[in-house]
């Protein structure tokens, strides 16, 4: 029973979040990256910017 309410919660949450995922699955900046050492360049660069 508390499995079946735990799925169900993530069901939920996934289907919030996907709007968002969509969004930055279509950003610019997303579709730049071509391998993780990429993203983790702009991830360090970002850190040090802010």
């Amino acid at each position: 029973m508390i499995l079946l309410k735990q799925t169900e919660q993530l069901q939920i949450l996934a289907e919030r979040l996907r709007p968002l995922y969509d969004r930055l699955a279509s950003h610019t900046l997303y579709g730049s990256f071509e391998t993780v050492e990429d993203l983790h360049v702009f991830m360090e660069l970002h850190v040090f910017a802010i």
